[in-house]
């Protein structure tokens, strides 16, 4: 993905959540766009590593993809996540059919 880093675009790469003195994850979530206020911790290739909302970096991931939703590389990969107790486990994904069944 690519982000403002002074006045060019950079590749860059979310490398976690900011943390503030006292040990706590800076933002809170929220479904609502609007509301949602992670800040995450984002690094360049020379180093560097600036602060970056949850917004901001979504923003500039749509906006690197044409009309039809095309794009080479969106996202390489995901290096740090967790899943609550509301996650589906995969042993009970299953799909219905027209008649109901499973």
């Amino acid at each position: 993905m690519a982000l403002a880093q002074g006045d060019e675009l950079r590749a860059a790469k979310v490398i976690g959540r900011v943390v503030n003195p006292d040990g706590l994850e800076s933002g809170v979530y929220d479904e609502n766009p609007f509301l949602n206020s992670i800040v995450y911790d984002v690094e360049f290739p020379d180093g560097e590593v600036q602060e970056y909302s949850a917004n901001l970096i979504a923003e500039n991931m749509l906006s690197q993809v044409d009309s039809e939703g095309f794009q080479t590389l969106l996202l390489d990969s995901i290096t740090d996540y967790a899943k609550d107790g509301s996650a589906v486990e995969k042993s009970e994904i299953f799909g219905t059919t027209k008649r109901g069944g499973r």
